[in-house]
């Protein structure tokens, strides 16, 4: 799943038409989050999910 999910970030959230500031914002995280998410870090999504 957190694969799936590091795979499919960044085309929806460019379809979206937001910045990885804005995402991190949405989702109460940081954009260095979101930049290790959609980059595939293997623990960057890890307390993001739960």
């Amino acid at each position: 799943m957190k694969l799936a999910l590091s795979h499919n970030l960044r085309p929806h959230r460019l379809h979206n038409k937001l910045s990885q500031i804005e995402l991190a914002k949405m989702v109460h995280s940081s954009q260095s989050r979101i930049a290790r998410m959609e980059a595939g870090e293997p623990h960057a999504a890890t307390n993001f999910l739960t």
